[in-house]
């Protein structure tokens, strides 16, 4: 019902009712609408889409938007998510647009290959009007294909939108604006934690000195620059005789060994002996962009090495530390 004046100190509304406040002198209506128990605030029934509550002429919350999130705006038009403040990982940004051909991201450039954790939360700082900033399993304009999950403020071109990625994210998504197919870029997810183990023969005759051990075996492909614990669990041997191996790591992308990675897996001195033994050396490296690390190995003797079989098979992983 529609009035001059409301007398009453309670307005009371049933499911499916609209209670409409209608000023004399503007034929703009706001409305209080309860459809399916859910109270809607607006400007008019055209315009639901963009409620707004407003106090003064402070814009309380504004949203929800096109994209399924909720925002804060301010009369200077500083926009931020609805909720507490986000922890988060990373943060990436300001991410500004190079006209339509790219979202340009502060320190990597346009449109970066990005790389995060399952698990981790991530800041993504938009100073682009006009290109609304989602994540989608699938690249390409428009609003399909849309993932919301671990999601705050998808959509957003001022401000701030926080994505916690989920454990069971798919391996690839993308970050798109919704207007302008050139403007996409590739997210790798990856777990913090990563092991593998790949059988083979054995592995000998370093006697010459440090050389890389198997690369199809004896490898770690670090995703991102930053912090690493490297880990191999690896079944040494040495058969009648005395000697040593010992081990070290070697970064392939910077074609170099990682100083401080030396590692003795046993030394045996005076008498010859024969023997498996487990070995597992564990390394902290750093390393400032993404690399992939090779196992290298140094011998006196070739009847030492590493050994591969039913009886103990050998294991390589990492967890990004930071």
């Amino acid at each position: 019902a529609q009035q001059d004046a409301i007398q009453t100190e309670e307005i009371k509304a049933h499911t499916n009712d609209n209670i409409v406040f209608k000023s004399r002198f503007n034929t703009n209506s706001a409305f209080l609408d309860t459809t399916a128990n859910t109270l809607t605030i607006g400007q008019s029934v055209a315009t639901q889409s963009t409620y707004e509550l407003q106090v003064n002429g402070d814009i309380l919350v504004k949203g929800a938007n096109q994209y399924g999130s909720m925002y804060n705006e301010d009369r200077y038009g500083t926009i931020t998510p609805i909720g507490p403040t986000q922890p988060h990982g990373k943060h990436y940004g300001p991410i500004t647009a190079n006209g339509v051909s790219a979202y340009t991201f502060s320190g990597l450039g346009d449109n970066p290959t990005l790389t995060l954790f399952r698990g981790e939360t991530y800041a993504f700082n938009l100073n682009a009007s006009g290109h609304p900033f989602v994540i989608k399993t699938v690249a390409g304009t428009g609003t399909g294909n849309i993932y919301n999950e671990g999601t705050t403020n998808q959509g957003v071109e001022q401000g701030y939108m926080f994505f916690t990625v989920p454990l069971d994210a798919p391996d690839t998504l993308y970050y798109q604006c919704v207007a302008h197919s050139a403007m996409v870029g590739t997210i790798n997810v990856t777990d913090r934690l990563n092991s593998f183990r790949t059988s083979g023969s054995l592995v000998t005759g370093f006697t010459s000195g440090f050389a890389n051990a198997d690369i199809a075996r004896f490898y770690w492909n670090l995703p991102e620059a930053g912090d690493y614990m490297l880990y191999s669990v690896l079944r040494t041997y040495l058969w009648s005789t005395t000697g040593f191996i010992k081990c070290r790591l070697f970064n392939n992308t910077t074609g170099s060994a990682i100083a401080g990675t030396d590692r003795m897996m046993f030394e045996v001195q005076n008498q010859a002996m024969a023997f498996n033994v487990m070995s597992t050396p564990v390394w902290k490296v750093t390393v400032g962009a993404a690399s992939t690390i090779y196992l290298q190995l140094n011998a006196t003797t070739a009847a030492a090495g590493i050994q591969d079989d039913f009886n103990g098979y050998n294991e390589q992983g990492w967890m990004r530390v930071h």
